[in-house]
């Protein structure tokens, strides 16, 4: 009994852990409420009943498809077919991420995860050319803490449960959801809840899984959905899928910090530039790509500038503040001033591949990592060296594994494109990992491992 007793308290304090660390702040300041509408699981009913009720209003929902569950039974009902994914991407709807077969956020260890969630995603594209997957749902339970950080290095945001709204500040990597089948028995909790969301000005994210009359334990009626729906639209909320960026339009300064991928910059910074006022400035926390590339993306070249944050941010009193062709000099004063504002050192940077930080520090990763391919010394050696022989407060591959092996590769390709030089080569080591999900600390295994 006592056993048992300390094993739950121990799971309820790890599982609080989950929802404070790897935290991504989004600040919610707005005049009016955000309500959102999302589907687990996409069964073909949340469209072709719930998604229909949404576009009768002119609005869209976001669907999170586990791709292993395809054309099957499931316990939340008859699962989405290939026609289904291509529609609703067609009719306006958002596509987002659960893992390919539906793990369990809590008790799947972090590497396993890890790689159903790369093979959901890959299923995904190849499935629905074009679409972008931003967004992600943790399945069936609160994340581990470091499955959390691997979801947050790929997604714009992740949304869990909580049964409650988002207000003041939110954790981009734990959206907070309320589920309507935890309330069918009292309808009018759900109008309590978004009474308080219109008061505190917040962001509610509705949950549920099939819609039909019918229903399984885990979805509503058609006629209660479309009665949340109007209730929703009377509260004087935006009715927004999970991932509209719409919400931006009345920022001041705006610091872009979506993975280093060049497709996802491309698509975050042309929203951003169509959202915004003329006059905003945008900054990309980019750690390789060329910030003249990314401000010629945008209709305000001269008003772009790259702000490098190091990680972890919070701790890393850096940030190296580049220069783009095109940038302006009052652009570039003001973001050295906001540097500053913020608590750091900023220091101004020309635009080159991987600027300072990355072009020293990147090949430093890659060499040590050829030299564990090579048979030369063990990773543990490796660090060790250059711990004790170089005064480095951490070893090269531990630092990678800190990173990330995924992040570490991609800025190598940056490099290797960008500089046209063979020494830049990602290791084949480093993409072996990669590929088979050894991530680093994130994923619980890199050149080290870790502990779940």
């Amino acid at each position: 009994m006592a056993t048992s007793f300390w094993s739950a308290a121990q799971g309820c304090c790890q599982r609080n852990a989950a929802r404070v660390l790897f935290a991504r702040p989004l600040k919610i300041a707005s005049g009016r409420p955000f309500i959102s509408f999302t589907f687990d699981d996409f069964p073909r009913s949340a469209l072709h009943t719930g998604g229909a009720i949404l576009e009768r209003f002119g609005l869209r929902g976001t669907y999170y498809a586990s791709l292993g569950l395809m054309g099957r039974t499931a316990p939340t009902g008859e699962i989405f077919t290939r026609d289904d994914a291509t529609a609703l991407v067609r009719r306006g709807h958002e596509l987002g991420c659960h893992t390919f077969d539906h793990r369990h956020s809590w008790d799947t260890n972090t590497g396993v995860f890890t790689r159903s969630l790369i093979e959901n995603t890959s299923a995904l594209e190849a499935l629905v050319p074009g679409a972008r997957f931003n967004t992600f749902s943790y399945p069936i339970s609160p994340p581990w803490p470091r499955t959390k950080r691997v979801v947050g290095s790929r997604f714009a945001c992740a949304r869990g449960g909580g049964q409650t709204f988002n207000a003041g500040t939110a954790d981009l990597n734990y959206l907070r959801a309320y589920f309507l089948e935890k309330a069918l028995d009292d309808p009018g909790a759900i109008k309590d809840v978004i009474e308080q969301n219109r008061a505190a000005r917040g962001w509610l994210i509705f949950a549920t899984h099939d819609v039909a009359d019918s229903h399984t334990p885990y979805g509503c009626t058609p006629a209660l959905f479309e009665d949340i729906v109007v209730s929703s639209l009377k509260s004087g909320a935006r009715i927004v899928p999970v991932t509209d960026m719409s919400t931006i339009s009345n920022a001041d300064f705006l610091v872009e910090a979506v993975p280093e991928k060049l497709d996802i910059k491309r698509h975050a910074l042309t929203e951003a530039d169509r959202l915004l006022r003329d006059d905003v400035i945008i900054a990309s926390n980019t750690s390789s790509i060329a910030m003249t590339t990314l401000a010629a993306m945008t209709k305000r070249p001269d008003r772009f500038v790259g702000m490098h944050f190091m990680n972890p941010v919070p701790m890393m009193a850096l940030v190296e503040v580049i220069r783009a062709l095109q940038t302006s000099e009052a652009t570039f004063n003001l973001t050295m001033e906001l540097g500053k504002k913020l608590g750091k050192t900023p220091v101004a940077v020309n635009d080159a591949p991987g600027f300072v930080s990355n072009r020293v520090l990147m090949p430093l990763i890659n060499e040590a990592a050829y030299t564990v391919m090579e048979g030369v010394a063990t990773p543990e050696a490796v660090d060790t060296v250059m711990k004790l022989g170089m005064n480095h407060p951490m070893g090269p591959l531990e630092l990678a594994d800190f990173i990330g092996l995924d992040v570490c590769v991609d800025i190598m390709h940056v490099l290797h494109e960008g500089l046209g030089d063979p020494k830049y080569r990602a290791c084949p080591l480093l993409k072996k990992y990669v590929a088979a999900g050894y991530l680093g600390r994130k994923s619980g295994r890199g050149f080290h491992s870790y502990d779940k």
